[in-house]
């Protein structure tokens, strides 16, 4: 029982940890590039993963007189770069493979809480 308690508390930091950086993170492509990338801090939670990208100005054709989205302001905060086609980097798959390891950590995470809940409901009928 110790064991699973001690499995069920690093496996629910992880996925509390996983979830917080993919929700404040954002893959952000720049227009008009080749696949140029970077790994943005969002102002805000969201579940966007990855954004931008296209032809150089289409977001400003398709909304005249709006102000840029935050993944094109001048001022943001780049945490990495995320290379391009021509000269990829190692952690782009990673951090796609992260994204889906989270629901994973968080489903194991409600079995074992589940199984611990049974095991007492068992030890306090005996």
């Amino acid at each position: 029982m110790k064991m699973e308690r001690s499995w069920g508390g690093w496996i629910g930091a992880a996925a509390v940890i996983l979830s917080i950086f993919y929700l404040m993170t954002a893959r952000v492509y720049t227009e008009g590039s080749l696949g140029e990338s970077y790994l943005l801090l969002k102002p805000y939670p969201s579940l966007e993963l990855e954004m931008g990208g296209g032809e150089e100005g289409a977001w400003a054709r398709t909304h005249p007189g709006q102000p840029l989205p935050w993944w094109q302001a001048p001022v943001t905060v780049r945490l990495a770069y995320g290379g391009d086609w021509e000269d990829p980097v190692i952690w782009g798959p990673f951090h796609a493979a992260g994204y889906f390891l989270t629901p994973a950590l968080w489903f194991a995470f409600l079995v074992i809480l589940v199984r611990q809940r049974r095991k007492r409901k068992r030890i306090d009928r005996s």
